[in-house]
């Protein structure tokens, strides 16, 4: 438990790496693979989507590892509220693009992402000095 927090910092650097260089190919390359109708916000909202779900793997990997498996489901049910309730609004207005649906996703995983590194940070020890 003492090295939870270097060993995720470290895998968390890591994967930062990777998603930056994905979702740099993404929009280097989305005219070559994608349609001229899946518009540049659209692309943004899904690989930010992805990125935040992507990058809180690892801190909730050692949440569950740490012991706080009930904290990192209880972020899991508030995640899926939020999407849940920004579908619903979107119902409620009537808007059925794909843009807000996306953007719905990418708020329900910053939230999460939010919470989990702040759940992981806050019951991990900090780093030591050696």
């Amino acid at each position: 438990p003492h090295l939870a927090r270097n060993y995720a910092l470290r895998f968390m650097r890591i994967q930062a790496v990777f998603f930056t260089i994905i979702a740099t190919a993404v929009f280097v390359l989305r005219g070559q693979f994608f349609s001229d109708e899946i518009s540049f916000l659209l692309l943004m909202f899904v690989v930010l989507d992805l990125g935040f779900h992507y990058l809180s793997s690892v801190p909730r990997t050692a949440l569950r590892a740490l012991g706080r498996a009930p904290w990192e489901a209880s972020i899991r049910v508030v995640e899926r509220t939020a999407v849940t309730l920004g579908l619903l609004l979107l119902l409620l207005v009537g808007l059925d693009q794909l843009w807000a649906i996306a953007l719905v996703g990418m708020t329900s995983n910053i939230l999460s992402a939010v919470l989990i590194h702040l759940a992981f940070f806050s019951s991990s020890q900090p780093r030591s000095a050696s």
